[in-house]
């Protein structure tokens, strides 16, 4: 084989690796945009802001916080001695929201909510005067 005939060999695979590189390219382009306007590619994950409150045993500390209405997470750090605790999350003067088991030994508890405008109450099942009051905004 003549040097040109192996420049020329070199050449022809090059173009047709470059080829491919283009084509798996433009169909990974195309899909991305079908899926974008499809509504099916995940957006960023936003980060979630954070209400921590502390469960005494004598109930919740704070004992309300006023939130803007966006996702957040609300995280109830047990210590009060008890092992068992049922949380129970209502709108006031309505509705059941939520209610969760803390797993029992948890050292926390922690529940993400998107809730509308509203005041909402959250107690222990067990313990009803441990109240803590969430004002949606």
């Amino acid at each position: 084989m003549s040097f040109r005939q192996i420049i020329m060999s070199v050449t022809r695979r090059a173009s047709r690796r470059r080829l491919r590189v283009t084509v798996v390219a433009a169909v990974l382009v195309a899909l991305s945009a079908a899926a974008i306007s499809a509504g099916i590619l995940l957006k960023p994950a936003q980060e979630v802001a954070e209400v921590r409150i502390t469960l005494r045993s004598d109930g919740f500390d704070p004992s309300e916080v006023t939130r803007r209405a966006e996702r957040f997470r609300l995280t109830v750090v047990n210590s009060s001695g008890r092992e068992e605790l049922t949380f129970r999350l209502m709108r006031v003067g309505g509705e059941q929201v939520h209610q969760s088991l803390m797993a029992r030994g948890a050292a926390q508890w922690s529940e993400e909510f998107d809730l509308p405008e509203g005041q909402y109450a959250l107690t222990e099942i067990g313990n009803p005067a441990w109240l803590f009051y969430v004002t949606v905004r």
